[in-house]
């Protein structure tokens, strides 16, 4: 059969000491073929790699330790004259029956046709710290192939901030994925049960390899008041820790533990004279404090609205309209296990009843606050009250309670007021249009009651800076606004807004002045100024004419 038409096979391959694992490569035949293949030669010569990884990749080398040695074989035997070459810290130290050290830096070894049979190869030694490539040129019968290494200066090398990785978990036995901390891991809630945090640690090496472990033990140390314990399902430990040296504990798990007081303490782990981690963790006590945030809360509750109905949209009226932060005995932003009661109501908000609103008592630490929703379906009563939220603590049964609240349960506007701030703007000033809202019995309209799909606001004479009246528009504290920049030319102008109400009432309409300040008068102001002094001229001449007739 000619060589043109014979299938060739060719596999490149590297091997440990202990001959665990085989890493070909095997190029694609595009050409002539012969049956030489490359394979592993295990002997004395062979030592064990810091990481196998898959030399056949460049993305997944070996990784071998200066002086260190890797023996490579044939079997069959080869058509035309091929070589190995090396690029990189190594050399050809030996070479089997048949094959040949070519070069001053016996860089290269030649196969000589029909020379080489089944039997020992060359030996690679690695000389220096850097990439190793070694190169399969198979001439014109197939396609070359590669293997990949790299060589450190040995399997011991230091611990290595950029590859290793210390990062507190929520979870015993989560996989330490950077050295960044959630804030949910960086502090722990108060829990009947036991208070635990979790430290998971990953030790590598400048070659993102994982550390030897078998001669060096990690020591945890605690401050604060917390403890430390290298077994994870423990509930106590010590402020001392150690985790003997063994050899799969590269990565390991550290249980943190607090005792539901409120503390700070700080973690050190340290790997023989190296510390490979320091974090800090916030053990937090049971709810001490209960405080309503009156600047954001809803003022006024709507009167035959329901809030909950609507939970997790944002934009329901009565939604979200207590705002609240929960704290420890030491000031710490604390998680509830629960969410809290209404508590102390009076009049229209006694009736009332109030649901979690978009930010959970459970979450108060990730979101800075709580929120709850109000429903006011069965409210008889309306008008100014008062509230407080309320929630009993698990460890002693004590009921905290919260500042008062003032609010008001009004329903939706039957009438509105509209006005401007001022009723002379010079040119460029900025004007406010107020909406006033009002519901039957003459209270403020709810908080969220809406423009409605009426409204319309026109003025003449003034740009309009805030958004265009949409039916959406939400009243605050019983008032909508608008602001506008009063025109260039000083005049008397116009203006007429409307809103949607019960009653269906009309827009109210009015006038405003725009004056020019470097002259302190509008154009009316000239105007009337040259029709007065027209009217005194006419007197001067009539008294004048009466004089002369005298005469």
């Amino acid at each position: 059969m000619s060589t043109k038409t014979i299938l060739k096979r060719l596999s490149l391959v590297a091997v440990t000491a202990l001959g665990a694992g085989v890493l070909a490569i095997v190029p694609v035949s595009t050409a002539s073929a012969d049956a030489t293949v490359l394979a592993v030669q295990t002997n004395v010569q062979n030592t064990a790699p810091c990481s196998d990884g898959t030399p056949s990749s460049s993305s997944t080398p070996r990784y071998m330790p200066v002086g260190g040695k890797q023996a490579l074989s044939f079997t069959g035997t080869p058509l035309t004259t091929e070589t190995i070459s090396i690029t990189g810290p190594a050399k050809f130290t030996t070479a089997g029956t048949g094959y040949s050290i070519s070069g001053s830096d016996a860089k290269e070894v030649t196969l000589a046709a029909a020379a080489v049979t089944s039997g020992a190869g060359p030996v690679v030694e690695f000389t220096g710290v850097g990439s190793v490539v070694i190169k399969l040129d198979s001439g014109s019968n197939s396609t070359d192939s590669y293997l990949y290494f790299i060589v450190q200066a040995s399997c011991a090398s230091a611990w290595s901030a950029t590859y290793s990785r210390a990062q507190l978990n929520t979870t015993a036995g989560a996989s330490a994925t950077s050295s960044i901390d959630s804030s949910a891991a960086s502090s722990r809630d108060y829990s009947g049960s036991g208070q635990y945090g979790y430290l998971d640690i990953i030790l590598k090496d400048a070659y993102d390899v994982a550390l030897s472990t078998t001669n060096t033990a990690k020591i945890a140390t605690a401050t604060g008041g917390c403890t430390v314990n290298w077994d994870t399902a423990a509930s106590t430990g010590t402020t001392t820790a150690v985790d003997p040296a063994a050899a799969s504990d590269a990565t390991e798990d550290l249980v943190i533990i607090g005792d539901n007081t409120p503390r700070t303490c700080t973690v050190t782990v340290t790997f023989g004279d190296t510390v490979v981690a320091s974090k800090t963790i916030k053990m937090l006590g049971e709810v001490a404090s209960l405080t309503i945030d009156p600047a954001n809360s809803g003022t006024i509750w709507g009167y035959g609205v329901d809030g909950t109905s609507a939970s997790g949209t944002g934009t329901a009226a009565n939604e979200n309209k207590i705002v609240y932060v929960a704290k420890d005995s030491a000031g710490n932003v604390i998680n509830l296990a629960s969410e809290p009661a209404l508590a102390g109501a009076t009049n229209g908000a006694s009736q009332c009843t109030i649901g979690t609103g978009d930010y959970a008592a459970t979450a108060i630490i990730t979101n800075g606050y709580a929120t709850k929703d109000v429903n006011c379906t069965n409210a008889s009563v309306r008008g100014p009250a008062v509230y407080k939220l309320a929630i009993t603590r698990t460890s002693d049964a004590v009921t905290v309670f919260s500042n008062e609240i003032k609010v008001e349960v009004n329903k939706a506007k039957n009438t509105f007021k509209a006005s401007w701030d001022k009723a002379v703007y010079n040119i460029g000033d900025i004007m406010t249009l107020t909406i006033e809202g009002f519901d039957d019995k003459g209270f403020k309209n709810y908080d969220g009651d809406t423009a409605g799909s009426a409204v319309a606001i026109n003025v003449s004479g003034a740009t309009r800076l805030s958004a265009t009246p949409a039916t959406g528009d939400k009243f605050s504290k019983g008032v909508l606004k608008y602001q506008y920049s009063a025109g260039t030319t000083a005049a008397q102008y116009g203006w007429n807004a409307l809103v949607s109400t019960v009653s269906g009432q009309d827009m109210v309409v009015g006038t405003y002045t725009i004056k020019d300040p470097n002259t302190g008068t509008t154009n009316a102001d000239v105007l009337k100024s040259i029709v007065a002094l027209i009217a005194s001229i006419n007197k001067q001449i009539q008294a004048l004419q009466k004089l002369i007739l005298r005469r």
